[in-house]
């Protein structure tokens, strides 16, 4: 495929956003990342895979909640619980977090995926144990017509506007993969 970065053997990566792209204080949905599918590449059976990375932080003194959305065209397709951080008074204490999910084609018309969101705990250079992360799997679907361009849209909403809380994007990416 001409055009697109080479990603690994056989995917090809379609879009990736480089910046720290942050929702500070908000208790409204931002988009942290919009990641673009060009009209009419998609085929049956191909499929995506969406990263995206980041961190958090409260420092508020009370406990925030954040809600992670996957969407493409105007459909969302996964979103998790409201994930409660406990405040931590140290700034540099962000909680990293990771989203995967990998979307196949049954038809060019119809969607599905599996996704899974990781947030770490709040302790700096230790490996928390699960209970003190925070882990959400999810499957969902979607009617979108790839004949037309389409986004995938990566969001977080804050449950509480405070100006000592936020997510913070570093990167994220869309990596196609064609059905032999």
């Amino acid at each position: 495929m001409s055009g697109f970065p080479q990603a690994g053997s056989s995917g090809v990566v379609l879009a990736e956003v480089h910046a720290d792209a942050g929702a500070p204080s908000l208790n409204t949905e931002q988009t942290l990342a919009t990641l673009a599918i060009p009209a009419g590449l998609i085929r049956v059976g191909d499929g995506l895979q969406v990263l995206a990375f980041g961190d958090t932080v409260n420092s508020s003194g009370s406990a925030v909640t954040y809600t992670w959305r996957l969407k493409i065209g105007g459909t969302t397709m996964l979103a998790t619980p409201a994930f409660s951080h406990a405040s931590n008074p140290d700034t540099n204490a962000r909680r990293k977090w990771k989203f995967t999910a990998e979307l196949e084609f049954p038809t060019t018309a119809s969607e599905r995926v599996t996704g899974d969101l990781l947030t770490t705990g709040a302790t700096l250079n230790t490996m928390d144990a699960v209970a003190t992360a925070l882990v959400a799997t999810g499957y969902g679907t979607a009617a979108e017509d790839t004949a037309a361009a389409l986004n995938v849209v990566f969001t977080c909403q804050l449950g509480t506007a405070v100006s000592s809380a936020d997510v913070v994007l570093h990167g994220a990416s869309l990596v196609y993969f064609r059905k032999p």
